[in-house]
């Protein structure tokens, strides 16, 4: 069998590299400072120089320990979260139920009535004869079968075609008009 070819191109991360801020470690800075000292101090022995790496790095070590120290007393002081009272969570779960279960908007019932007048004061009853625009742009003479009053205070009427009156292929269930755009046949 020949061997599989590899396609795979290699990752970039070059771009990731700037993303994390360096940290240096401890005995950096001690190599650094000793170093700083050993330039200043050449004309010193070898046995001074470790003295005072010996007591260098117990500074550090005693530093450090005082530092957890620290921030273990500071989380100590710190003042605990105060826990919601009971009232609180009752609010919650009140508010928590409006959403899950959202009530029914309560309609009036419409009212029905016996006569309606226009805008010109002419008088409308179910029976009569209106004329309505149509589906295909006429205006045809249909029917009232009803008139009402909406919760607005808006007066409709509703009203039927006659099947003699729709062209061939057109079918019309009816509509409703405003009773104050009402028109006599």
């Amino acid at each position: 069998m020949p061997p599989k070819k590899q396609n795979r191109k290699k990752l970039d991360l070059t771009h990731l590299a700037g993303l994390s801020t360096p940290v240096t470690p401890e005995p950096d800075k001690v190599n650094q400072e000793l170093s700083d000292s050993s330039a200043q101090d050449s004309s010193e022995t070898a046995d001074d120089a470790s003295n005072r790496l010996l007591v260098k790095s117990e500074n550090i070590e005693q530093s450090v320990p005082q530092d957890s120290e620290a921030t273990t007393e500071e989380s100590a002081t710190a003042k605990p979260e105060v826990e919601p009272s009971s009232h609180e969570d009752v609010e919650l779960s009140d508010r928590r139920q409006e959403i899950k279960k959202p009530q029914r908007l309560e309609y009036k019932s419409s009212k029905m009535l016996s006569c309606v007048t226009n805008t010109n004061g002419e008088v409308f009853k179910p029976g009569d004869r209106i004329l309505a625009k149509s589906p295909w742009g006429a205006r045809v003479p249909v029917e009232i079968k009803t008139v009402y009053q909406d919760s607005e205070g808006n007066t409709w009427a509703h009203y039927l075609p006659n099947e003699e009156q729709l062209p061939s292929g057109w079918s019309w269930l009816g509509g409703c008009t405003r009773a104050t755009l009402l028109l006599k046949a």
